[in-house]
């Protein structure tokens, strides 16, 4: 999906709008950062987002990577553009060291 991401308080209300359907998807927390959280972001940017799946999240395995699948695209459908959805826990220290200096908790 090709889309200008909004703004960073577009993008937090929308989330948040939405929260009661994420949660019942499985999402614990989602975080908002990179580019739009810098205030450096450009037509081709996609929104950053990283994702605690809770408890029930999925079976595991690949029902784990297809449900991240489809909440990232159920995620640019709300947003109108790209998302790049990451799962904090598995990030790699860098980038989790990134989420949590520059994140922005939506819920």
């Amino acid at each position: 999906m090709v889309g200008r991401p909004r703004s960073r308080s577009e993008v937090l209300e929308v989330l948040r709008a939405h929260e009661a359907e994420l949660r019942a998807r499985g999402v614990a927390t989602l975080t908002l950062f990179g580019s739009l959280v810098r205030g450096d972001a450009t037509g081709g940017s996609d929104v950053d987002l990283a994702v605690r799946p809770g408890v029930g999240f999925s079976a595991g395995g690949f029902d784990h990577f297809g449900r991240l699948d489809a909440l990232r695209d159920r995620l640019s459908t709300l947003l109108g553009c790209d998302v790049d959805l990451v799962e904090e826990m598995a990030a790699r220290p860098r980038l989790r060291q990134v989420i949590e200096q520059e994140g922005v908790r939506a819920f």
